[in-house]
């Protein structure tokens, strides 16, 4: 499993950092079943009143699935965490569904 993860220039390297160890812990169960995973964080403009965070998740699964999820919030890494454990329920889904089928 190939983990790749971009996170904004403006953003410290410990979110990239936190991000690639968080989708390991949650996702190394299912390595069989996912080829590689894409984590982007961004920032909210500058120019806004409020600071958000979102994280944009892609875990491709086989040679034609896919999982994208988002997750957003006030905080760097609740955003990666929310979008992450989103991402792995939906890999155990895929994975209960394929060995269900198989």
């Amino acid at each position: 499993m190939k983990i790749v993860c971009q996170v904004d220039a403006a953003l410290p390297e410990t979110i990239r950092i936190n991000s690639e160890r968080r989708a390991l812990f949650r996702l190394s169960g299912y390595s069989d079943d996912i080829r590689d995973v894409r984590i982007v964080v961004r920032s909210s403009p500058e120019n806004g009143t409020v600071t958000r965070f979102s994280c944009l998740v892609w875990v491709r699964l086989g040679l034609r699935d896919w999982i994208i999820v988002q997750g957003s919030s006030e905080s760097a890494n609740d955003a990666v965490s929310l979008a992450i454990d989103k991402a792995a329920a939906l890999v155990v889904k895929y994975s209960r569904r394929r060995a269900r089928t198989a």
